[in-house]
């Protein structure tokens, strides 16, 4: 990317340089009758002011022709590393002062979320975290990555996630998730590890390439594995098979567009809801509806009965048209 900006910059100078080589040798071979070797080398000695004898002995019209020249080619030499020293301490000037506002902002990250990996997917998780309003920040060490490409005003650490002091510098200790998108299962294995040493209680989310990496990524920590190539799949079949449903399930896959929200509410002690039938937890009053519940021990119920008592550490699954939604 550096070598296409500064081959631009350098093409007017060039071009003036290659113009005053023509004129200069053309000047030459017409007014002092030097034949065309001699006019161009007496042309570059005096362009590149080296101090080389003349060729030949000049006339009155050639020393005055050699005097323009002379300026002129001072002057090019001027302009130009006067543009390029403007150029390059601008530049350079607006990338230290565009990492020094990154660094500065990465330092004060807390209960944020890490994302590992520069990849389509973890562009994928960036887009999705900045429309719900959440804070970030990506690992990533290949410049060429599509992050760079498509997003590089994101927070970002261009090192390797491997090393535990880049997560540290991603401050992993007050962070409230990761995400593992690395290309390999061994190194998105070798993060969760690493990760969950360094906070046991931080959510850990991790792709897999191989089904087969799905038991070792959850005995090494990780909270939930992905499967992209599943998951794909699945959702193909599950459109030829049942394509109402799967219409009607990706709704929830896209929220963006559409005016509802989802959210979870966890009932703890103190909670106003805690041992109140769904009846009398108000939860239609404030226009929300209860699509579920995971008890406290992982069980899922879905579409509890009004009668249904909430206990501690259960959490509802609850789903509200945005507009008209009020604070519990």
């Amino acid at each position: 990317m550096y070598f296409i900006s500064y081959s631009k910059f350098f093409l007017i100078p060039l071009t003036v340089l290659a113009l005053l080589l023509l004129l200069g040798s053309a000047g030459y071979h017409f007014i002092e009758g030097w034949n065309l070797l001699d006019s161009i080398y007496m042309t570059l000695i005096t362009l590149t002011t080296v101090g080389f004898k003349e060729t030949h002995p000049l006339s009155p019209e050639g020393q005055v022709f050699t005097i323009f020249l002379l300026m002129g080619g001072v002057l090019m030499y001027a302009f130009a590393i006067n543009d390029f020293v403007h150029h390059l301490l601008n530049n350079n000037f607006r990338e230290f002062t565009q990492r020094m506002k990154m660094q500065k902002h990465i330092q004060n990250l807390k209960d944020h979320f890490i994302i590992v990996g520069g990849g389509r997917m973890a562009c994928v998780v960036g887009t999705h975290l900045e429309h719900f309003g959440e804070s970030f920040v990506f690992i990533e060490q290949s410049e060429g990555a599509t992050l760079f490409q498509e997003r590089p005003d994101w927070p970002h650490i261009l090192k390797d996630a491997l090393l535990d002091e880049t997560l540290e510098e991603a401050r992993i200790e007050h962070a409230r998730g990761l995400a593992c998108c690395l290309p390999t299962d061994a190194d998105n294995l070798f993060v969760v590890l690493s990760a969950r040493r360094m906070k046991p209680d931080l959510q850990i989310h991790a792709r897999i390439q191989y089904e087969s990496s799905r038991k070792k990524m959850l005995q090494a920590g990780a909270d939930h594995v992905i499967s992209p190539s599943t998951l794909g799949g699945l959702q193909v079949a599950r459109s030829f098979v049942h394509p109402d449903i799967e219409s009607f399930l990706s709704v929830f896959r896209d929220t963006g567009m559409y005016e509802f929200d989802m959210k979870i509410e966890r009932i703890e002690e103190g909670s106003s809801r805690l041992g109140l039938p769904l009846l009398e937890a108000k939860y239609r009053e404030e226009k929300y509806l209860v699509i579920g519940i995971k008890k406290n021990g992982g069980r899922m119920v879905f579409a509890p009965p009004a009668t249904y008592v909430l206990k501690h550490g259960d959490e509802v699954f609850l789903l509200g048209a945005e507009p008209e939604i009020e604070e519990a």
